[in-house]
């Protein structure tokens, strides 16, 4: 082991007793420190992932929002005009009773 690394954990163990706060070890080869890496890596591809579907449902969501918005607008208007053709204001009908010739 190489001693500057030796007097630098030393030292960095030292700092942390005299903090007060606890000092944990973790060991592995090669092969597990690569593995641990791949994890990491596929956790983060994932959560890449999900807040992809998470953009396209939201925006998806608030465009159909805006569509209903907007056809509701539309008939709210329709009925307006639907009133004002036939100078009759009636509650809760719909367009089609409005524009009816035999009602």
């Amino acid at each position: 082991m190489d001693s500057n690394y030796s007097e630098t954990s030393k030292a960095e163990f030292e700092k942390l007793r005299k903090d007060g706060k606890p000092i944990a070890f973790f060991a592995m080869d090669e092969k597990a420190y690569n593995a641990l890496g791949l994890n990491i890596s596929d956790i983060r591809a994932m959560v890449q992932q999900q807040q992809t579907i998470i953009d396209a449902y939201k925006q998806y969501y608030e465009n159909a929002e805006k569509q209903i918005d907007t056809a509701n607008k539309r008939i709210k208007e329709t009925n307006e005009k639907a009133d004002f053709a036939t100078g009759v204001r009636k509650q809760n009908s719909n367009v089609l009773d409005k524009l009816n010739p035999f009602k």
